[in-house]
């Protein structure tokens, strides 16, 4: 999956620095398969959806339509640039469950969602949604110092959200109020003029194996948090968890120790008592400059479990060929491993820096 996100930004990076080259007209996708459901196949902004159907106009017949229904795209598009729906004014919210899936228009790439400034991308309030393989950025760069978010989930829950991107949205990539149960997964935040997600209210929203990079391919971090628990900064510790609020303010784990020759990290977390926890660890190249948060990228998973008094401790072992994962330098390899919990996500407070050369020697220190 990394290496396949990587891929994409780099062919991103290539779009948007030369969005002026010339290309044909593609024909209707060959690929596309005869599907039931709505077929977004207008690049235009009105609101019809019969012969041709715009991105507007599938959300309002979706809308109309009792039951969960499926839009997905067959648009033509230059052969050198991603599929792109473009709109002026608002988009309607999506009020029906919907499955809006970008993935059988291009193979390997997103239908690109270029949201106007000042507006927000979509907003979904029906629930038991999905999104897959979308796009929600701002034109340019220069953009995310506009107010929108890329999505925002409200109201109703259990949706989920795949396989996407968000990029150059002024006050975040993802928010989510007044909504439980959704699945953030696998995801791509980078450039957000905000918190990377934000959970403004709810409970039980689960954040998985999505990249969030402090900075890498000439990209910038975003400005925010990776996940900010409601919208407020860093949200520290309390003994025992008690406290309530966006995912009740899941306390982070803490690092201990971290042995270079075995490559053992340790660390502790305190929690609701006899509870269960999943850590999910990530290699970084730099750390975020608040010294909490980001995830870069992904590493593993470790299921941990708290005593009576909401205590545990715990050890991994990370991989000997995690350089081959980050990025190469003129040195070698330089490596920041953080952690967050899976359920209900909060970033650590701590990097710390490790730094292997190629004839396995080893430096490095806490920060």
């Amino acid at each position: 999956m990394y290496n396949k996100i990587k891929i994409l930004f780099i062919s991103l990076s290539v779009i948007w620095l030369g969005v002026s080259a010339l290309g044909e007209l593609s024909p209707r996708n060959a690929e596309v398969q005869a599907q039931s459901g709505i077929v977004v196949n207008s690049v235009a902004d009105d609101s019809g959806c019969a012969e041709k159907c715009t991105l507007r106009g599938a959300i309002l017949k979706a809308n109309a339509n009792p039951g969960k229904d499926t839009i997905t795209f067959d648009m033509p598009y230059l052969d050198v640039v991603f599929p792109t729906v473009s709109f002026a004014q608002q988009l309607p919210d999506v009020t029906d469950p919907v499955v809006i899936d970008g993935s059988m228009q291009k193979p390997g790439m997103h239908v690109m969602v270029i949201i106007p400034q000042g507006m927000d991308g979509l907003r979904i309030v029906a629930g038991n949604s999905e999104i897959n393989h979308l796009s929600f950025q701002k034109s340019k760069s220069t953009d995310r110092t506009s107010p929108g978010y890329g999505l925002i989930l409200e109201s109703k829950g259990g949706n989920k959200v795949t396989n996407s991107g968000f990029y150059w949205n002024g006050s975040g990539g993802l928010l989510i109020r007044q909504s439980n149960d959704n699945r953030i997964e696998k995801n791509n935040f980078e450039e957000n003029g905000g918190p990377a997600i934000t959970v403004l209210n709810g409970v039980r929203n689960t954040f998985r194996n999505n990249v969030m990079p402090a900075e890498s391919l000439g990209w910038e971090h975003n400005t925010g948090l990776g996940i900010d628990l409601g919208n407020d900064g860093v949200t520290f510790n309390d003994v025992g968890d008690t406290d309530s609020g966006a995912n009740n303010l899941q306390n982070f784990p803490i690092f201990q120790s971290d042995d270079k020759v075995k490559r053992i990290l340790k660390g502790t977390l305190n929690g609701q008592p006899n509870s269960t926890f999943t850590l999910e660890f990530f290699s970084n190249t730099s750390c975020h400059a608040s010294g909490y948060g980001e995830g870069e990228k992904s590493l593993s998973l470790l299921t941990i479990a708290t005593d009576k008094d909401g205590y545990t401790n715990f050890e991994y072992n990370y991989p000997s060929d995690a350089q081959n994962i980050t990025f190469v330098n003129s040195i070698g390899y330089s490596h920041w491993y953080k952690l967050r919990t899976w359920l209900y996500g909060n970033f650590i407070k701590r990097c710390f820096p490790h730094h292997q050369r190629y004839n396995s020697s080893h430096r490095g220190a806490d920060s």
